[in-house]
């Protein structure tokens, strides 16, 4: 009987001791830290004004369990078009992903290139969320997706005054996404290049213009050498906030409850809200700058582009099978988020 108890006793100590043990090695540990790159610098807008606010309430909640942080300025990968690989090698743990720069991967969403359609930063964005929700959109399989926007309806932004689609015969402009085929049926040359490099390619004149939103005219300088600015609704491109599903599935719980928390919908809605806002405010600095010209085409001149583009877009579903079951989903989405705001 005594030896049992001894025995017990002993028993009891060393799983105690086991316990005391795996406990004070995670207190050591300390909380999982997650590396989230961008090539945007720390002072743009994404990063500062949305990422920030987020991944800092993200923080304080998980506080020794769970702490995320940022790596701008191509800190961790300078070049937009690597950060995927950089995610799928493990370099980093959260990418910024330019979904444009991945059209083998993720050529379903270039559906939002459609121009003509979204009205708005949120309006698309939430079509668009409303597409993976209905696992419409292919390309996602290894992705965990935290957050995702469409950049508003680019517009047209050059060294030259542009009003009619004319105006682009002979221009080499860059372009990125489906929108290559917009500029090619305006007579223009096509050139991808990274975000990154538009405005030195403006200045030293490798191209002429860019066709962008007024987010990127600001955080890569493109405004100080693109001065005028044509608003043709050419489409809209999107960017994302994503993990591997594989780095994910492998958090602990208490993580990976934090992440689902401030993750999805509600941070993508966010996220848009702020950037139509901030939009909003660089197009109407950029009017009040006597050496910026914006034009909106008039009634006639739209129905010039508007006839060049149904031209361009007439063949996009001999590029992707899936194309038709996707202009119904974006249109149905567009229509729900209409019902959201």
């Amino acid at each position: 009987m005594k030896k049992g108890i001894i025995g017990f006793m002993v028993t009891v100590t060393v799983v105690m001791m086991v316990i005391w043990g795996v406990c004070a090695k995670n207190a050591e540990a300390g909380p999982v830290v997650l590396k989230l790159a961008t090539v945007e610098p720390p002072q743009a807008f994404n990063v500062k004004d949305v990422w920030a606010p987020v991944i800092e309430k993200m923080n304080k909640e998980g506080e020794g369990i769970l702490k995320i942080e940022i790596f701008a300025g191509g800190t961790l990968g300078r070049n937009p078009m690597q950060l995927m690989k950089t995610l799928m090698d493990g370099v980093t743990d959260i990418c910024h992903i330019i979904n444009a720069y991945l059209p083998g991967q993720l050529k379903d969403d270039q559906v939002i290139n459609t121009p003509f359609m979204a009205k708005n930063s949120f309006d698309c964005s939430m079509a668009l969320h409303y597409m993976q929700e209905k696992n419409i959109l292919r390309g996602y399989e290894e992705l965990f997706v935290m957050a995702q926007i469409c950049l508003d309806q680019y517009g047209i932004h050059t060294k030259f005054p542009v009003k009619v689609p004319g105006d682009l015969k002979g221009r080499k402009m860059r372009t990125a996404g489906k929108m290559h085929d917009l500029v090619k049926a305006c007579g223009a040359t096509p050139v991808a290049m990274p975000i990154t490099k538009v405005a030195e390619s403006i200045s030293r004149g490798v191209v002429e213009g860019t066709i962008s939103d007024w987010n990127a005219m600001q955080t890569f300088r493109i405004n100080d050498v693109a001065h005028y600015h044509c608003l043709v609704p050419m489409g809209c491109n999107s960017l994302m906030l994503a993990m591997t599903k594989k780095k994910y599935e492998n958090l602990p719980p208490e993580a990976k409850a934090i992440i689902d928390k401030y993750s999805g919908e509600s941070f993508s809605r966010f996220w848009a809200e702020k950037m139509d806002a901030h939009m909003d405010a660089i197009r109407v600095k950029t009017s009040k700058d006597p050496e910026h010209t914006i034009y909106t085409p008039n009634e006639e001149e739209m129905k010039q582009w508007k006839a060049v583009m149904a031209q361009a877009t007439a063949d996009w579903d001999k590029d992707n099978e899936n194309w038709g079951k996707l202009l119904k989903g974006y249109t149905e989405g567009l229509a729900k988020a209409g019902t959201l705001k």
